[in-house]
């Protein structure tokens, strides 16, 4: 996550690159074992049908989960924009574009979430909680390193003028 700061507006972007090249790796080498059996590849008659429908199988499986990974990886962009009495969280990815925008005043508080990763280390995200009850991520993606999230949710804090935890 980077931050950054003009003036009166706050900028707090996420890049999911690596979400991204992972899923186009799948993608990519899924189609590979889709279509190749399915006339892609020159010797496939060499090859008998069950070994085809396997590979044809297994490549679907990783398309579908290529397109799973760039699906729930979209670039997330919010920015707080005091002169306006703005905060507007936009959402850019396979899924489509989408823009959320609430008023200064909406926003209760900046909240740090911790959880654990499936090699048991600790991965954050930090969350906009509204009057309204609702909890909003600034970005959909967990990450490493409690400094970083740590910073971006005071740097919130201070320019919403709310509190943190």
């Amino acid at each position: 996550m980077q931050i950054m700061g003009r003036g009166d507006v706050v900028l707090v972007r996420d890049s999911p690159g690596l979400h991204w090249l992972l899923g186009l790796l799948f993608l990519g080498v899924g189609a590979l074992f889709a279509l190749g059996p399915l006339g892609l590849f020159h010797d496939r008659a060499a090859v008998g049908w069950p070994v085809r429908a396997l590979s044809v199988l297994l490549g679907s499986t990783g398309v579908a989960t290529g397109l799973w990974v760039l699906h729930r990886a979209p670039r997330s962009t919010l920015e707080v924009d005091r002169l306006a009495d703005r905060v507007r969280l936009r959402r850019w990815g396979l899924g489509g574009r989408r823009t959320d925008t609430w008023s200064i005043h909406d926003v209760e508080e900046i909240r740090l979430a911790e959880s654990r990763d499936d090699e048991d280390g600790a991965v954050f995200r930090v969350l906009v909680v509204l009057r309204s009850g609702d909890v909003v991520p600034i970005s959909l993606l967990w990450t490493h390193g409690r400094e970083a999230a740590q910073a971006v949710a005071a740097r919130l804090r201070a320019a919403l003028g709310v509190r943190a935890t």
